[in-house]
């Protein structure tokens, strides 16, 4: 009778775990879910934000008589903006979302960028308002992909690494895909509508993220008793990582080689983003290829295809394993001078359709390596570590965009050759550590 009593109480306990087990999985796939859109709103964001600052800056330029040697100025000066405030805030912000939730970081985010949208509608009449505007966004998005880059690994890396690393790459591919669609609907809107409506469009996006951030993101207690009910159920498995019993002097290069994919990702790519578009339309060459389109569209187009081959190695580098990241490391530092010197040498929209390809290759590689090792390696503040990563990634991003606003009045031409050589130098002194460690490691 005993056994007739407890044998259906032992089958209704498993089905409730089973059942809340299934219910936790759904929650959390779901929400995981939710942060790739909030990736890829987010790419689109910032991609359409950078491309249209950049083109409206020579239209604001122009209405008030500046010529083109000082417009060229205004224009590395409105791509400074972003970096000057982002160079510094993914540190700040991504510690604050440590305390506060990803959640709250996340909306308070969007909330700002859709404000600093509707600033440029209502305000900016002159290029100064425009670099106001952009460290405005930089800050706000020292706030967005900290949190979303800490959120994914929180939720994910106690269930196994193999998904933790997916997850980060599938991440950075919605991250590309959006990035990939905003310059080329910013060349869209000039071609066939105004420039205005971009910034339009760009509130509605905010505003549109801010909403499913506040409906899907998990807050800081709910992550905590995910975690603790996950281990309660036995769904969570402990960390396995290469990295584990690694020495310091390993461990050195790897977090030179980690930092140096920040900024190889960062220099370029700003210039391409921020300083490209207006450049293209005073000074690009249409070629055969693009000889019937407005270069606007043209360098849209350009942007486009880098964004392809980007978005290709970013889900690429997720389904590797840990070893051949780290070689990728280097596999990166040896292609990014590379492809920067064929952008300085050859400025024809033809040629710069494949340059384009191949530096796309590379930078999805560079930040992509960078994002999911660093998360690999941390335990424990992950929104500060990825607040780090994200400032250096400022750092490139001021400096290229500041460097190239002094010299691209003298020489438009220049701030790929500035590419060039920052990108070479940081190999030569990558090649430098790698020798260090390898001498060092074997003694």
């Amino acid at each position: 009778m005993t056994r007739i009593v407890f044998f259906p109480i032992s089958l209704t306990t498993r089905m409730a775990v089973q059942s809340t087990q299934d219910q936790n999985q759904q929650k959390q796939r779901l929400s995981v879910y939710m942060t790739y859109f909030l990736s890829i709103l987010g790419g689109i964001g910032i991609g359409l934000n950078s491309f249209s600052t950049s083109l409206y800056t020579t239209t604001l330029a122009s209405y008030h008589g500046i010529g083109n040697a000082e417009a060229s100025l205004w224009v590395g000066l409105v791509a400074t903006g972003f970096g000057l405030t982002y160079c510094v805030s993914p540190v700040l912000l991504g510690h604050i979302s440590d305390k506060i939730g990803r959640r709250l970081a996340l909306v308070i985010a969007m909330l700002g960028f859709a404000g600093t949208n509707i600033y440029i509608i209502a305000f900016a009449s002159h290029p100064l308002h425009l670099v106001i505007a952009n460290a405005f966004t930089g800050f706000f998005y020292g706030f967005y992909w900290s949190p979303i880059e800490a959120y994914l690994s929180e939720m994910t890396e106690g269930i196994s690494m193999k998904l933790h690393a997916k997850s980060l790459s599938i991440y950075l591919v919605c991250w590309s895909i959006g990035l990939t669609i905003g310059p080329f609907l910013g060349g869209i809107y000039d071609a066939y509508g105004s420039m205005l409506l971009a910034f339009y469009a760009l509130v509605v996006i905010a505003i549109s993220a801010a909403i499913m951030a506040g409906r899907y993101i998990f807050t800081k207690q709910e992550i905590a008793d995910f975690k603790k009910l996950a281990k309660r159920l036995g769904t969570s498995v402990p960390e396995i990582s290469i990295f584990s019993g690694a020495n310091k002097v390993r461990l050195t290069y790897l977090k030179v080689g980690i930092a140096f994919s920040a900024i190889y990702f960062a220099f370029t790519n700003q210039i391409l983003q921020r300083i490209f578009p207006a450049f293209a339309v005073v000074h690009m060459d249409s070629g055969l290829l693009f000889n019937s389109l407005s270069k606007a569209l043209t360098a849209s187009i350009l942007i486009f295809f880098l964004g392809i081959a980007r978005t290709i190695t970013l889900w690429h580098t997720g389904v590797i394993s840990s070893r051949a990241r780290v070689n990728l490391l280097f596999i990166v530092a040896l292609g990014i001078p590379v492809a920067n010197l064929f952008i300085y040498l050859f400025p024809v929209a033809d040629a710069l359709l494949v340059s384009f390809i191949v530096y796309g290759l590379f930078n999805g590689y560079a930040y992509c390596v960078g994002v999911i090792l660093l998360m690999e390696l941390s335990k424990t503040g992950k929104g500060l570590k990825a607040g780090i990563y994200e400032a250096a990634i400022g750092v490139g991003f001021l400096a290229s965009t500041f460097i190239s606003g002094i010299v691209s009045p003298f020489d438009p031409y220049a701030p790929f050759l500035l590419g060039t050589l920052v990108s070479a130098g940081l190999t030569a002194v990558l090649v430098v550590v790698k020798l260090w460690s390898k001498r060092r490691d074997q003694g």
